[in-house]
């Protein structure tokens, strides 16, 4: 069995409104329910078989009777259910609808159809009946204390209710819906923007936020909400309605259902006015026929409350704007009424046009966008649409075979018309037609030239601009200038290109295309070709060392260039005109080469110097562990070396033998290697001239590798003081100095070789 819920919206206001009144005691269940809310004598059997209130006492419950009479509240009166107290439903809306009451449970069928399990404080009435048709209907607003206007709240909690109608030993369905889907009404999803908290959910149902002036003590509500059911006629059906805090007690809700608005009803649909957007439009008929109807002895039709003479089928075919109504009375007696409000909106206003393009051949054939015609035949009108576009006025009245590519169309004759189907925003339609048209105005290929830049990959910035004072000299009125990449994006006016500097994307030479727009339309399409002249090949740019150990030899700087260099000119930054220059100085040099296209390339140079190294070093350790560590002062980069061992940017040599050695530093620029000859001599730490014959005297150790090279030793004191001057070849100092003992201390030593050389060290006399 089908259930839906049909949607009504009702524009109330609620500002300055006098208070509803509720009545907990005056009616029982089944007055409310057969009484209050059905009252019909198309829907039978009607008994309730359940209600569920909270135990607030014997004088208040959480459902009841309330009476709107005088009130802005859209129901003058009916039935209202409540997670609270019902004495707390009045407004106006000056404190917060928060009760509880010992007990007071949740619902198991609510719970199960909307697939929660945290609810409570239920309140319910559960009745059977009987209806005599195929649609029951009624209306309700929701309203809660969990609308809260500007908090995001409302985008999160929400209390639950449901409609619950099912067969005889049926499923429930609940047909309290959005419309159109399967989604529960609840404040979470009906609900206008939440500024910072959430986006609007179903806003055409949501009624308002309520202030403190209004007839009910809730925050917000929904709008007055219609809940339809399919039934079978003459078949028992169950409801429950029902109501429930979700999580707990807190922030109450509340749904209002109208007195009397249970019912069978005909179902002639929805208005079709200018304001829902549906309209019929002008010569259009249409059939209403009631939905829904079974069992039907009699049809009376109506327009704008007067009895339409003849009419009594179970249709009404329709020609003219009013409001339809019609009362069909069924086999048991009952009568089921409905009515329609229907609105004629005019065709859509067109115009004809000529639709004017440029010709490249001057043959009357071109391609045209179709598109390009629209504003033309809309008079730019936002509300109207062109539908579709055909090759005759047949095609474009019945919409058959309409023009697969409008926005690419090639006219089959010259003069050609077309025809496009128009609509407004209610679908009423107009047909108009496009006369094809060409112009042909011939403008010579243009040329644009730009050198390359030094990579000479064929690509450059151009200035299209540069064209239109060419373009000048061929067109007498004012006109723009619009360029595109192909000639076909230039005649439908496609994929303009953004802006007037272009880089090619052919390398070399391209060939794009100008639309020279007039007043009058299209006034001829040009050609520009654009070409990529070479720049001069001069390689990249360099850094040259010059050595200053060679001034005031100079070096040579090369242009680059190969080959014959005659038609070419060179400008360097010395003033120097030749493809070469000699310098003996750093600094920053550069020429630019210009070949006989006028096209220049630059070539720099940055000159450093380097140089030979200042070597010295210094010798650190004891006898058979001797460090060498070497300092070059220069401008160059260093690397080191000892005895012609590999060179290493390390300068400290370790274990350095005794002996004659030589010290490598060589320029890794280029600027050569200086060397110096250096020794290392053994000698004994401390003596002790005890005259025990051993260690009585001191002399540097004898060594094949040095000591031929020693002219003469010297020894001092701490004090610089001469004491002696041995050769190596003597039994060495015995500690005295004039004959007389010197004391314990450290004493100094020069070891005088060849070329000058002089090895010091100190050593100890210990007594």
């Amino acid at each position: 069995m089908k259930y839906f819920l049909l949607i009504l919206l009702i524009s109330f206001s609620l500002a300055n409104a006098q208070s509803i009144t509720t009545d907990a005691n005056s009616y029982t269940p089944q007055e409310l329910i057969e009484d209050i809310l059905i009252n019909s004598s198309c829907i039978e059997n009607i008994n309730v078989t359940n209600a569920v209130s909270g135990d607030f006492g014997a004088s208040m419950k959480s459902y009841g009777y309330f009476n709107a009479t005088g009130t802005d509240f859209p129901f003058e009166s009916g039935i209202v259910m409540s997670t609270g107290r019902l004495d707390n439903v009045p407004g106006p809306n000056n404190s917060l609808s928060d009760d509880d009451a010992a007990n007071w449970g949740s619902d198991a069928d609510l719970n199960s159809i909307l697939d929660i399990n945290n609810t409570t404080n239920a309140t319910v009435l559960e009745f059977d009946f009987t209806p005599n048709a195929n649609t029951i209907k009624f209306n309700y607003i929701f309203a809660s204390e969990e609308y809260q206007e500007g908090n995001s709240n409302t985008c999160i909690y929400s209390d639950v209710f449901a409609f619950l109608i099912k067969p005889e030993n049926g499923d429930y369905t609940n047909i309290a819906v959005v419309p159109g889907t399967n989604t529960p009404v609840q404040v979470t999803t009906v609900h206008p923007e939440i500024p910072g908290g959430c986006s609007a959910e179903n806003e055409n149902y949501f009624g308002s936020f309520n202030n403190n002036n209004v007839p009910i003590n809730f925050n917000g509500q929904t709008a007055v909400l219609t809940a339809e059911a399919t039934v079978t006629p003459n078949t028992t059906y169950h409801i429950k309605l029902v109501i429930a805090d979700e999580q707990n007690y807190r922030y109450d809700s509340a749904v209002f259902l109208e007195a009397e608005s249970f019912d069978i009803s005909a179902e002639l649909g929805m208005d079709h006015t200018i304001e829902n957007g549906n309209p019929l439009c002008d010569d259009e008929t249409f059939l209403l026929t009631p939905e829904f109807i079974q069992n039907a002895q009699s049809f009376s039709w109506y327009l704008d409350g007067n009895l339409i003479s003849g009419e009594n089928e179970s249709s009404l075919e329709i020609d003219q704007a009013g409001t339809y109504s019609v009362q069909v009375i069924l086999e048991s007696g009952c009568i089921a009424n409905d009515e329609v409000v229907i609105e004629y909106a005019e065709s859509a206003a067109v115009e004809n046009t000529i639709l004017t393009q440029c010709d490249d051949d001057n043959d009357g054939l071109t391609v045209y966008n179709l598109h390009n015609a629209d504003p033309a035949i809309t008079g730019n009108n936002q509300n109207i649409q062109i539908t579709g576009y055909y090759l005759s006025l047949y095609n474009a009245e019945n919409e058959n075979y309409p023009i697969a590519n409008p926005d690419a169309f090639y006219n089959a004759s010259p003069g050609q018309i077309v025809y496009a189907a128009v609509a407004n925003q209610f679908g009423c339609s107009a047909i108009a037609s496009i006369e094809l048209s060409t112009v042909s105005n011939e403008i010579p290929t243009i040329t644009l030239t730009e050198c390359d830049d030094q990579d000479n990959d064929g690509f450059a910035s151009f200035s299209l601009s540069d064209s239109e004072q060419i373009i000048a000299t061929y067109v007498s009125a004012q006109f723009d200038i619009h360029y595109f990449e192909s000639v076909e994006d230039a005649i439908l006016y496609n994929n303009e290109l953004s802006s007037t500097t272009y880089i090619n994307n052919v390398a070399n030479q391209q060939t794009i295309y100008a639309r020279v727009q007039t007043d009058t339309g299209c006034y001829g399409i040009v050609s520009i070709v654009l070409v990529v002249n070479r720049a001069p090949a001069i390689g990249e740019d360099q850094e040259i060392i010059y050595c200053e150990n060679t001034y005031p030899a100079s070096i040579t700087l090369y242009s680059g260039l190969q080959g014959n260099t005659s038609n070419f000119e060179f400008l360097w930054n010395t003033g120097a005109t030749t493809p070469t220059i000699h310098i003996n100085e750093a600094g920053s040099y550069s020429v630019e080469v210009t070949n006989n296209n006028g096209c220049s390339a630059t070539r720099n140079f940055n000159v450093l110097t380097s140089s030979l190294p200042n070597i010295s070093y210094d010798i650190t350790g004891n006898v058979g562990n001797y460090n060498v560590t070497i300092t070059a002062e220069g401008s160059g980069n260093y690397l080191y070396s000892i005895d012609e061992q590999s060179f290493d940017i390390e300068n400290t040599f370790f274990q350095v033998s005794p002996g004659e050695h030589t010290i490598y530093v060589t320029d890794t620029n280029g600027c050569g290697t200086a060397e110096i000859t250096f020794y290392i001599i053994d000698f004994p730490n401390y003596f002790t001239p005890n005259n025990d014959g051993v260690n009585d005297t001191w002399n540097v150790l004898y060594n094949n590798n040095y000591s031929s090279a020693i002219q003469y030793i010297e020894i001092f004191d701490r004090y610089g003081k001469l004491i002696t001057i041995l050769s190596p070849q003597s039994a060495g100092w015995d500690g005295t100095f004039n004959g007389l003992k010197l004391p314990s201390d450290d004493y100094w030593f020069s070891v005088h070789l060849q070329e000058n050389i002089v090895y010091r060290r100190n050593f100890s006399l210990k007594r």
